[in-house]
C-alpha cells in the first residue's frame, strides 16, 4: 500500500473518533453544606450549581471537568517548579523536591458543594466571611484548605481559569511577602498527597473556589452526592454509563446540525478516497504483472 493510501485510511481513522460523544464525569454539586452537615438541592435562587447568563448555562460538564483538572495541574506547576514566585526566585522545598499531589477526582463535587456552603455564609455577597466554614467536610487524614473568596463574577472557562491562576499566584507570593503563610505552606506541603477543587457560583455569578488538601484519599464516611475516595473516569465510556464514583457519565452528543453535516459529508468522502486509493493500488499492481497483448493499447486509470 502506498504512502497515500495509508494518509488516506487514517484520515478516516481520525474523523471516525472524533465523531463520537464527548463523555466526560459530571462534577456539578447536587447539594450544599450547612454547618459541615450535607443537604441536598440549592438553599434558595440565589445560588446555583452551574452558572447561568441570560437563561442558558455557560459551562458544559466535560468543561467543568477541564477546569478541575486544571486546578490541579496549576498547583503541580507550583510544586515542581515550572511556575515560580513572582521575582521569579524558587522555593526551597521545590528545590528539595516536591511529589506532584494526585487529583482526588471521587471529592470534586463535595468540594464544590462544600464551597457553596461557604458563600452561603456570607450571604452569596463578594469577600472572605464564609471562607473555611465548611472546611475538612470532604477528605480525612492530614487536611489543608485555600479558599479563593468571592470577588469576581466568573462564568467561562477562561474567565475561571485567570481567576483561579491569579489566586494561586497569589498565594504562591506568600513565600516571599510579609504577612500570612498559610496558603503558600498549604501549597508547598510534603504532608498532604491529594488534592481537590470545588467551584460554587451565586445566580448573578460570583464564584466561590477551595483547593481541600489531604494526606489520603476519604472512605465514604462524609456526606455528599458523590462516592468519595472513589476514582471519577469516563474514558472510554458512553453517555449514561457509571462514572466509577457514585455519578454517571455525562457530556456533549455530537448530533448537532454541524456534526450531522461533517457525519454525512467528511466521512463517506474519506471513504471513497480511502477505496479509491486502494483501487489503483491493486490495479498499478495487476498492471504491473500482467504483459498486454502487442496491439492491444494499456488501460487508462486516473490514478497518478
Amino acid at each position: 500500500m502506498s504512502t497515500r493510501a495509508l494518509l488516506l485510511v487514517a484520515a478516516v481513522t481520525l474523523i471516525a473518533p472524533s465523531l463520537a460523544d464527548e463523555v466526560c464525569p459530571d462534577y456539578f454539586g447536587r447539594g450544599y453544606f450547612s454547618d459541615k452537615n450535607y443537604k441536598s438541592g440549592l438553599p434558595s435562587d440565589t445560588y446555583v450549581h452551574r452558572p447561568v447568563v441570560d437563561g442558558s448555562p455557560t459551562l458544559s460538564a466535560c468543561e467543568l471537568a477541564e477546569i478541575h483538572t486544571h486546578c490541579v495541574t496549576r498547583i503541580n506547576q507550583y510544586r515542581s517548579g515550572a511556575l515560580k514566585f513572582n521575582d521569579n526566585t524558587d522555593d526551597a522545598n521545590v528545590l528539595s523536591g516536591l511529589a506532584p499531589m494526585s487529583q482526588n477526582s471521587g471529592s470534586q463535587r463535595c468540594s464544590s458543594e462544600s464551597a457553596l456552603g461557604d458563600l452561603l455564609v456570607q450571604g452569596g455577597d463578594r469577600g472572605c466571611g464564609g471562607a473555611h466554614a465548611n472546611a475538612f467536610s470532604c477528605m480525612q487524614g492530614a487536611q489543608g484548605q485555600n479558599s479563593c473568596c468571592g470577588y469576581g463574577v466568573k462564568v467561562t472557562v477562561k474567565g475561571i481559569k485567570e481567576r483561579l491562576d491569579q489566586c494561586l499566584q497569589s498565594m504562591w507570593d506568600e513565600g516571599i511577602t510579609p504577612g500570612q503563610k498559610g496558603h503558600w505552606e498549604t501549597m508547598r506541603s510534603k504532608t498532604y498527597a491529594y488534592v481537590s477543587c470545588g467551584f460554587a457560583w451565586s445566580s448573578e455569578g460570583l464564584i466561590f473556589m477551595n483547593q481541600d488538601f489531604s494526606s489520603s484519599l476519604p472512605d465514604g464516611s462524609s456526606g455528599s452526592s458523590l462516592q468519595l475516595g472513589a476514582a471519577c473516569s469516563c474514558d472510554g465510556k458512553k453517555i449514561g454509563e457509571s462514572d466509577g464514583c457514585g455519578g454517571f457519565c455525562t457530556g456533549v452528543r455530537t448530533d448537532s446540525a454541524t456534526h450531522r453535516i461533517v457525519a454525512a459529508v467528511m466521512l463517506p468522502l474519506g471513504l471513497v478516497a480511502a477505496a479509491a486509493a486502494l483501487w489503483c493500488e491493486s490495479k498499478s499492481f495487476a498492471s504491473a504483472r500482467a504483459r498486454p497483448p502487442r496491439d492491444s493499447h494499456p488501460i487508462a486509470v486516473a490514478c497518478s
